[in-house]
């Protein structure tokens, strides 16, 4: 039997600082590819230009220190965006769709005009 998945709203504390510590990778990877049309300002107004600054200004990192400098910067900015996008969540924290596959398939959407 699959585990009942639940809103990012539904977590609990720590469930939810697994799933932003699940999406920044995710979110740095489609922003390096230029692939953010599907985040749309429906989903977060200032959120993702919020992050997306604070991006551009920490570039120099590697990834791994990168994801340090966004949590440390615009942690509440990732919280809030993550309580609008259409996604759900096992307890634990981690996307039902994992976040590649999410993208890919918010795009074909967008691509398709739904």
């Amino acid at each position: 039997m699959a585990e009942a998945t639940i809103a990012y709203a539904d977590l609990s504390e720590q469930a939810q600082q697994a799933a932003i510590a699940n999406f920044i990778p995710a979110y740095i990877d489609q922003f390096r590819r230029d692939n953010l049309e599907v985040l749309d300002e429906d989903y977060a107004s200032g959120d993702i230009p919020m992050i997306n600054h604070v991006l551009y200004s920490g570039a120099r990192f590697d990834k791994q220190d990168l994801v340090t400098y966004l949590t440390e910067r615009v942690l509440p900015h990732f919280d809030h965006l993550l309580a609008v996008l259409p996604q759900t969540y096992l307890a634990n924290g981690t996307p039902q769709q994992p976040w590649p596959q999410w993208f890919e398939a918010q795009r074909l959407q967008l691509n398709n005009g739904q």
